[in-house]
């Protein structure tokens, strides 16, 4: 493999097994928000529930098939931030989710996303995804199902704070991995 400007090797750009599950989940997301603009609740807990199953089930893959690739490493948590940031504006128009939340979940994924292109610009590697961050997508996926729902409030409130706590966390630590690569790739 040849070497690009910054010294980096080029991207393992694959397409595999566990890639496509996680590219189905960013279709998925298009559906899932028609559906629950129509008012079809379950339909869309249903499908909510299957875009859950393919995160679970395209890092299972990837680790068992040993299908570890920049292009899954980039497919996965955009999967995850189209599929929440599609729920999250829905039920913003729906009136069933304040502004400021929406607005730290997407502004957060942005973040992310801007940080992830300038590290991967300056040293050729693609951070992948923290444990904190999946679990907040795991904590706000399930609030969002509950709100979909409409279940008791408090229920998720409770959700809504583990989530904002955890996606805090991963939004610092993403961050400074992040510095940390720009700093060695300068030294």
């Amino acid at each position: 493999m040849e070497a690009d400007q910054t010294g980096a090797p080029p991207l393992n750009l694959r397409w595999t097994l566990s890639n496509i599950i996680s590219a189905l989940r960013i279709v998925l997301a298009i559906p899932t928000a028609f559906i629950l603009v129509a008012g079809m609740r379950w339909t869309a807990v249903a499908l909510c529930l299957v875009a859950s199953l393919t995160d679970v089930l395209d890092g299972y893959i990837a680790r068992r098939n040993n299908e570890i690739s920049d292009l899954g490493k980039i497919l996965d948590p955009l999967a995850d931030k189209a599929f929440v940031g599609m729920l999250v504006i829905v039920l913003l128009v729906q009136h069933q989710l304040p502004l400021w939340l929406v607005a730290i979940v997407l502004g957060r994924d942005l973040l992310i996303l801007l940080g992830g292109l300038a590290v991967e610009r300056r040293t050729g590697v693609v951070l992948p995804s923290n444990y904190p961050g999946k679990a907040a997508v795991v904590a706000l996926s399930l609030m969002l199902v509950l709100v979909i729902i409409g279940v008791d409030p408090m229920a998720i409130d409770i959700l809504m704070a583990v989530a904002l706590i955890l996606l805090a966390i991963s939004l610092y630590l993403y961050g400074r991995r992040a510095f940390d690569a720009l700093r060695g790739a300068a030294a």
